[in-house]
């Protein structure tokens, strides 16, 4: 009697196209990630017995409900755009935005804006992953990009200043998708080129163009040059940074809702202090 229930732990239930309920082996995924991943999830498994009485009945045993324990998210996850892809599907009107004299992209949907590009950046059919700077990118695949921010957003005055500023953008966040990549390369991974290969990031889709990658990222030249922008960086006493919103883009919503805009207040509310390393310095720059 023990091994038969022992079998049936071994089963899941699962319904026919009958209704009727069949036992089908239970299978687990045998592959492990080698990497370190910051979003590891704990799955927690319980188990209950039903049995059905009856001469002409079936033993129901061990219905297996899985559950998955809620962790809190460390990573932003994939950008999907759905208002903006909703937009396009009914045809819509495409949101305004205006280029700033000083090349700064501003309107109610600027940061989807920046999202879309560097939602766009990352499709290997729009720009390459196998180069390794920027400019190496043929012209028509960042002009492709450039059209579609045309296609999904309206600029006003929209003129070779403002395709100038579009391509400085693409650049910026293709730029910031390689600087992700390098560091699931250097973090997840340890820096290990065969680690890496057989644990690529979830944004690529083709494997010749992470092997590339990890090449590139675990040369000589590429080390010597991450080695020296993380000593410049651990040198900075105060943050700059404002988030997904550009300064620009911080000012011209506060003129809106009449806040203040002086030099001061602008600096506390772009820059973390709360993230300052020498406080008494910190006091002395507000």
């Amino acid at each position: 009697m023990r091994n038969n229930e022992s079998q049936h732990d071994r089963t899941q239930q699962s319904p026919d196209v009958n209704g009727d309920v069949q036992s089908t082996p239970s299978v687990s995924n045998p592959r492990k990630s080698l990497c370190n991943s910051p979003q590891s999830r704990s799955r927690q498994h319980s188990e209950r017995n039903s049995p059905i009485g009856g001469s002409n009945s079936h033993n129901i045993s061990n219905q297996e409900d899985e559950a998955t324990t809620a962790q809190p998210r460390t990573t932003r996850g994939k950008t999907s755009l759905a208002e903006m892809s909703k937009r396009r599907k009914y045809g819509d009107s495409k949101p305004v935005l205006a280029v700033t004299p000083n090349k700064n992209v501003v309107g109610l949907k600027s940061t989807e804006f920046s999202l879309a590009i560097g939602m766009w950046v990352s499709q290997r059919e729009n720009i390459p992953l196998n180069i390794i700077l920027f400019k190496e990118a043929p012209t028509k695949y960042v002009d492709r990009v450039v059209q579609l921010a045309r296609d999904n957003y309206t600029f006003k005055d929209d003129n070779d200043f403002t395709t100038e500023e579009l391509r400085h953008r693409i650049r910026l966040r293709y730029n910031g998708f390689r600087s992700t990549l390098s560091k699931h390369f250097r973090f997840n991974c340890g820096n290990d080129y065969d680690r890496a290969l057989l644990n690529p990031p979830e944004d690529i889709t083709n494997q010749e163009d992470w092997e590339f990658l990890c090449k590139h990222f675990s040369s000589d030249e590429f080390q010597k040059r991450s080695a020296q922008a993380r000593k410049a960086r651990s040198a900075q006493v105060l943050p700059h940074s404002n988030g997904p919103k550009s300064f620009s883009q911080t000012l011209h919503d506060r003129v809106l809702n009449g806040e203040p805009i002086d030099p001061v207040t602008m600096f506390e509310v772009t820059h973390e202090f709360k993230k300052c390393k020498d406080t008494t310095k910190c006091d002395e720059i507000k």
